[in-house]
């Protein structure tokens, strides 16, 4: 197959590729995440290992008694997602040899918010109550607010500080947060956020902001209001894997590339069209999720259940 593409560096958008989809999943490891190498079929189950807190006892005769802390989740890979991009010769020959890489990546982070959308989805009430929420109004997001949630999620459901608690806000609730004097004055709370506009941990949350929640349209939308959440990872397994490679004649590249320092993995394509001349690309990934412990999320709401 005659290839006029010959300035596309391979390896560069390879790394390119990984690093974005590992950067664009980096909120998922607030949850219980899973990831390997090994190509997986659509509808596969995979095993989701969970830490659960434990009890400790007084005066042991039996050191072996008690449950493991280790318990699995059985988790479907029932999603496939991927993204596709392309350049013709004639636009490669206008363009920069970063065009193709720079779709590349844009392609890989649209591959990663689907995936977030997936996990978000499943912050509803029929799997985490109504006991464990609260009606809080964008405007209302203060510091006062979180250590009112610290105060029910420690007290009420026995989280511990020590479990690393994370909060995710949607947009209008984190810049609220972010200009609470409590939070925005430096020598009130020892961190630059009017200057990084990033709110450092507070009231022993690790605060984070996402632009993908209202895209969950399930657990944003009418009768669930989800506008953030206080988890800890046990509330939530999720799988990723790459899909099994499908034959190889139509690619000129098709492989597993993986992250070698977390597993994480995709499938990455690569062909011409030489019908159109143009140089195609896709990268692709099987995902599934359940919610796991009723008790390890405390979802905010933007209003009471319909």
């Amino acid at each position: 197959m005659a290839n006029t593409f010959t300035s596309i560096n391979v390896t560069r958008v390879l790394d390119e590729v990984v690093g974005a989809l590992k950067l664009g999943l980096t909120p998922l490891e607030i949850f219980s995440l899973d990831v390997g190498s090994s190509p997986s079929e659509k509808n596969e189950v995979v095993t989701v290992p969970i830490i659960t807190a434990r009890t400790a006892a007084s005066n042991a005769t039996n050191y072996e008694n008690g449950n493991t802390t280790v318990v699995g989740k059985q988790v479907n890979l029932d999603t496939n997602i991927s993204a596709s991009w392309h350049i013709t010769a004639i636009e490669a020959s206008k363009q920069d040899n970063d065009y193709f890489t720079k779709a590349a990546v844009e392609a890989t982070y649209a591959v990663a918010n689907a995936a977030l959308v997936k996990a978000f989805n499943l912050i509803v009430r029929a799997s985490y109550g109504t006991s464990t929420e609260k009606v809080l109004a964008s405007t209302a997001c203060d510091s006062d607010a979180l250590f009112d949630i610290r105060n029910t999620v420690l007290n009420t459901l026995k989280w511990r500080t020590s479990q690393n608690p994370s909060l995710v806000l949607d947009g209008a609730y984190y810049a609220n947060l972010g200009k609470d004097p409590a939070v925005k004055d430096l020598s009130a709370s020892g961190a630059g956020t009017a200057q990084s506009g990033m709110v450092a941990r507070h009231a022993g949350f690790n605060v984070y902001e996402t632009g993908v929640l209202a895209s969950a349209s399930t657990a944003y939308g009418a009768t669930e209001y989800v506008r953030g959440f206080a988890c800890l990872p046990q509330a939530m397994a999720l799988a990723i894997r790459p899909p099994a490679q499908v034959g190889s004649g139509a690619w000129d590249i098709n492989e597993v590339v993986t992250d070698p320092d977390s597993g994480l993995s995709m499938n990455y394509r690569q062909w011409v069209n030489t019908s159109s001349n143009t140089l195609w690309g896709s990268l692709e990934i099987l995902m599934g999720g359940i919610a796991v412990d009723g008790n390890a999320l405390y979802r905010i709401v933007s209003q009471a259940s319909s």
